[in-house]
């Protein structure tokens, strides 16, 4: 969809007026991700990408911001393997898949969260409500993962990375307007001074969208969407070793679907609308211990997604309800045992719960405890060739124990063409996905189900 679009650009202390153009998201291409770019997805600690044997695609600031889109899925559908499913037009429904893996069996991260909605039937995440905001980098890995990241991770990782505040004191505003009533206005303000480092971001779009349901068979009614976005993070030097790390999300949206309007019940234009909430908080304290050798991490991380329909038409007017909530708390260590060696690990605690009603159900609350334990051990077997090995071990309250593991390999060609950036790369994992409240207890549950592998 070609677009008439007014960018407005604001530093600390100036406004610049961007020439205004004709342009199309889909003439963007986002550069190749350098050989040795740094990624954290991989191995849950930042790693040269020519050390990491899985695959691994890296959208840099530079790319987001050339490709010139709002939605991040339209972003992820730039990178090798990745193609999305969406029910209609801007925030509707949409799913994203790596490699042909199901849409609720790729697990979301912003800044090492998981977003996942554990009010969906499938768990999976709605990238509809999801736009570009304040992200600063993606992070995508593709195939299973499930040794580091646990269950959800069998086609692949998505890991936001939002921007960090700068040096001194500084802001910016973004604005734009085209086609189809869009408007999308985005503001950022932060810095450091001394041990404090602070950010807040905010945005709000709004578009008069498409009719979900498809002119060509008669769609009359444009579905609109609209949003609202905050952001916000703190960090804090306590002592040289010693960090407090703070940070909350939140996002309102709105926006209209179609449905199956009686008497007939055939799908086709409706006035009903759909609303999603979602807040996500972040506390953790880093230590470094040894001369940074050990690095620790504990943190505690809240996840609360709200989700509505609504029927003008209809007594009452709320035919859908949902209301996901997962709570977190984790430790990481990383210990750097020699310059060749590292090992990470870690434990985690999980509780998720479901509300969830229609106009066709009485309400449903149910809940499930996940407790977990992981290792990864990597390090330059042969000079040039890294090795990574990992394992983890999963108890859930309501299916018991479960088992992962993964190895891979990078091997640098330097030494063999010298002067060139070639890497091969081996990798072997174990995936699995746990049952989700909504399958398990729900009206259509089935409390004997196992594990997808």
């Amino acid at each position: 969809m070609t677009r008439h679009e007014l960018l407005l650009s604001a530093g600390a202390a100036a406004l610049l007026l961007a020439t205004a153009s004709w342009a199309t998201s889909a003439h963007a291409e986002p550069p190749s991700t350098p050989v040795d770019e740094v990624v954290v997805v991989a191995n849950r600690a930042p790693e040269p990408l020519s050390q990491t044997g899985q695959s691994v695609s890296v959208l840099t600031a530079a790319a987001i911001k050339s490709s010139q889109a709002t939605s991040v899925a339209d972003l992820l559908v730039q990178t090798p393997g990745v193609t999305l499913s969406r029910s209609g037009g801007p925030g509707e429904q949409t799913y994203v898949r790596i490699r042909g893996a199901e849409g609720d069996q790729t697990l979301v991260l912003i800044d090492g969260v998981k977003l996942n909605d554990p009010g969906a039937p499938g768990g999976g995440y709605d990238f509809g409500n999801l736009l570009v905001g304040d992200i600063d980098r993606i992070e995508v890995l593709r195939g299973p993962h499930s040794a580091l990241w646990g269950s959800q991770a069998i086609g692949g990782v998505v890991n936001i990375i939002t921007a960090r505040p700068g040096a001194g004191i500084g802001g910016g505003i973004l604005a734009e307007a085209g086609s189809l009533d869009t408007q999308y206005v985005r503001a950022d303000v932060g810095g450091t001074q001394g041990p404090l480092s602070v950010r807040l971001a905010g945005g709000y779009y709004t578009t008069g969208g498409i009719s979900a349901f498809d002119r060509a068979y008669g769609g009359r009614e444009d579905d609109g969407f609209r949003q609202k976005a905050l952001s916000g993070r703190l960090d804090y030097a306590i002592t040289p070793t010693v960090d407090l790390d703070l940070r909350a999300y939140y996002t309102d949206g709105k926006n209209g679907i179609d449905g199956y309007a009686p008497p007939t019940y055939a799908f086709g234009d409706t006035p009903e609308y759909s609303t999603t909430r979602q807040m996500v908080d972040y506390a953790g304290l880093n230590v470094a211990l040894f001369g940074g050798a050990l690095k620790n991490r504990v943190a505690v991380q809240y996840t609360d997604i709200d989700r509505a329909n609504y029927d003008p038409t209809s007594i009452p007017t709320q035919t859908f309800y949902s209301k996901g909530k997962a709570e977190r708390a984790e430790y990481q260590g990383t210990w750097t045992v020699n310059p060749g060696w590292r090992a990470v690990f870690g434990l985690e605690h999980e509780r998720t719960s479901i509300r969830t009603a229609s106009a066709f159900s009485s309400l449903q609350v149910n809940h499930a405890n996940l407790d977990s334990a992981y290792v990864q051990v990597e390090g330059e077997a042969l000079p040039g060739v890294t090795l990574t090995g990992g394992a983890r071990h999963d108890h859930h309250d309501r299916f018991g124990d479960h088992d992962t593991g993964q190895v891979a390999a990078a091997w640098r060609l330097n030494n063999v063409m010298p002067g060139g950036a070639t890497v091969l790369r081996a990798s072997l994992g174990q995936g699995f996905k746990a049952p989700t409240l909504y399958q398990l207890y729900s009206e259509y549950g089935q409390g004997g189900l196992r594990p997808e592998r």
